[in-house]
């Protein structure tokens, strides 16, 4: 009964992350205050203050558009602590590490996509690459060996197999209406 309880707590604590987040990126500005900006006003836009402004700014520096997994990733953990479903260790390590290689891909090819700036960011300040740094160093990893063509394959191959791995739906029973 214990565990059920802490296990319901941590579930509301992820709904309320989920929701932070999902603010917090929504009233993302790049001219608030944050990391790498310095304003001298007082004037805050992100609704959630200051707070807000660099959680948000850190998760689209770092991810670029894949920074709206966060929130997504946080329900989903949400969703686990209250549904109570028994997953062994070995699949949680599995989904794991397809929900990570899954989201390094997106924001990999995000960076592919959208090298310059990511079109949802655009306000005024430093461009965020489509990806993020993050998107960024994996790309500027791949590309000098596998040029973009070669990425491009290598990373929607790992995207594909990543989503495999993370939600057990195979390509065949998506196409056979699951």
């Amino acid at each position: 009964a214990r565990w059920n309880r802490l296990r319901e707590i941590a579930g509301v604590g992820f709904v309320a992350i989920t929701i932070a987040a999902i603010i917090a990126l929504a009233s993302y500005s790049a001219r608030d205050p944050s990391f790498n900006v310095v304003t001298g006003s007082g004037a805050t836009h992100n609704f959630l203050g200051v707070f807000g402004a660099y959680f948000a700014d850190l998760l689209v520096q770092l991810f670029g558009f894949g920074a709206w997994l966060f929130p997504v990733h946080a329900f989903g953990a949400a969703v686990l602590c209250f549904t109570h479903i028994p997953i062994s260790f070995a699949r949680r390590i599995g989904r794991l590490v397809g929900l990570t290689v899954f989201s390094l891909s997106l924001v990999t090819l995000g960076n592919l996509a959208f090298r310059l700036a990511d079109p949802l960011y655009r306000g005024g300040g430093q461009p965020v690459p489509g990806g993020g740094v993050v998107g960024k160093l994996l790309a500027g990893l791949a590309l000098p060996w596998l040029g973009v063509t070669g990425t491009t394959i290598v990373f929607v191959f790992l995207l594909v197999a990543s989503f495999t791995l993370a939600t057990h739906l195979t390509p065949r029973r998506i196409a056979q209406g699951l």
